[in-house]
């Protein structure tokens, strides 16, 4: 699968670096075999007062367009009410995903996920810093952290070992490190994500939400955000 950050509606030129052009410059013909594209956060599909980006619109025409299926991690600036609507509940291959276009799907909130034989568990959410220039329901929305309900309910359903995490953003101890010791925004989620590596088995620790490129490794564990760049895992 290709891994890629945050996208925020083709903000910047994003999309220019997952067409199928410019994955094949960078990884080969190969890489139209793939399956899946995964972006890790702030899709921006069907942002509001956004026709580029609502359903119909020029962005899901683009992604529509790709050889594969593009998956997207909730992130903390995502238009909630629209994408998890009841009835854009899939599944595919089993597994269960909001369909907003024929190739376009969000992972649940929430979950354990298998993709190309990988036990993935998928945790959405981060808070925004930015809370404050925005206006709730259109640019800001109340459900962008788990709530305690949700949380409990991660625990409750853990599988226990898991090849990666594809996450928004990460724990909070790991994030001490990203941010080489700045002061920490509170984050619920990253709270949260603290106590919950402690209590799963994972090699790999995807996210996006810092708009850089950085890995950090502690022990067997490596944290890897994206931002304008992919991989392939």
């Amino acid at each position: 699968m290709i891994l890629y950050g945050d996208l925020h509606g083709n903000c910047n030129g994003a999309l220019d670096l997952i067409t199928p052009d410019a994955l094949v410059k960078k990884y080969g013909e190969a890489v139209l075999k793939q399956k899946y594209l995964v972006i890790l956060g702030d899709g921006g599909f069907l942002w509001k007062n956004s026709p580029y980006c609502a359903r119909g619109g020029e962005l899901l025409k683009a992604f529509d367009a790709m050889p594969w299926k593009t998956i997207c991690v909730a992130g903390n600036h995502k238009n909630f009410e629209d994408i998890y609507d009841e009835d854009n509940l899939t599944t595919v291959d089993g597994q269960p995903f909001y369909q907003i276009s024929d190739k376009v799907f969000y992972f649940k909130r929430y979950g354990s996920y298998t993709l190309e034989n990988k036990k993935l568990l998928v945790l959405g959410g981060a808070a925004s810093i930015d809370r404050a220039m925005r206006q709730e329901g259109v640019s800001w929305f109340p459900e962008e952290c788990l709530s305690p309900d949700e949380q409990r309910d991660i625990v409750k359903n853990l599988c226990g070992s898991y090849d990666a995490v594809l996450a928004h953003t990460l724990p909070q101890s790991i994030a001490r490190i990203h941010l080489n010791g700045s002061p920490l925004f509170h984050d619920d989620n990253s709270i949260f994500f603290e106590k919950l590596q402690q209590i799963i088995s994972f090699n790999y620790w995807f996210y996006g939400h810092f708009h850089n490129n950085d890995e950090i490794i502690t022990g067997t564990r490596k944290y890897e955000v994206l931002y304008f760049n992919t991989i392939l895992y």
